[in-house]
């Protein structure tokens, strides 16, 4: 269902308003990628990288030190351990 209402509104925008199919594609899909790689770089593999003396259980996670506003930015402060 989600699926199909995802279509309807990029195919609604493209035929009823005339935005080109690659500008589409830019904002839409492009920016899904790029979100996703920032959800894994900083939410998953900062947190969980090799093991550091300062981890001490098993998944090696440690909760990320940036500052409130950088993590926000980040990753809505998703390194919290």
């Amino acid at each position: 269902m989600l699926l199909l209402g995802m279509s309807l509104v990029f195919y609604g925008l493209h035929l009823d308003v005339y935005i080109p199919i690659i500008n589409l594609l830019l904002f839409w899909i492009l920016l899904l990628i790029l979100s996703s790689m920032q959800l894994f770089f900083f939410g998953t593999y900062l947190p969980h990288r090799s093991p550091r003396p300062e981890s001490n259980n098993s998944h090696h996670a440690i909760s990320s030190n940036y500052t409130l506003i950088f993590s926000f930015l980040t990753c809505y402060h998703f390194g919290y351990h």
